[in-house]
């Protein structure tokens, strides 16, 4: 079965049609969401933002249990990571989807040469 995933944030995936604009958009959008989501997540370091968001975090279903884990700034904390992580993971898809690309096609070259009894290539 062949793969037809492409990146798609990449000036070069784009077809011509697509106006330059368009490429523009995507990549203010893309970066403008990393730098909300980094900076937010640095700001849950400092003992002001946890104070600002324990309200919302204490009465939250999804987070509520944090405090009963650990202090609000231990809590604060743990989502300013969480943040910065998810931050850090949409700045560098469009490098990720190159990488897999990459290990895909090598695994699916290395599955023809040496045959398909493996049962990643779909052998048994």
């Amino acid at each position: 079965m062949r793969s037809s995933f492409k990146p798609t944030l990449s000036w070069r995936s784009f077809p011509l049609s697509v106006r330059p604009f368009e490429v523009a958009s995507a990549l203010v959008l893309r970066y403008g969401l990393v730098l909300f989501l980094i900076g937010g997540g640095l700001t849950k370091f400092t003992e002001g933002e946890a104070l600002t968001i324990q309200p919302w975090v204490s009465h939250s279903p999804f987070l509520g249990w944090l405090y009963a884990v650990t202090s609000v700034q231990g809590a604060s904390i743990l989502i300013g990571v969480i943040e910065f992580i998810l931050g850090t993971l949409v700045g560098i898809r469009p490098t990720g989807t190159r990488w897999r690309t990459s290990v895909t096609s090598r695994t699916r070259w290395q599955c023809r040469v040496n045959g398909s009894a493996r049962p990643h290539c779909g052998g048994p």
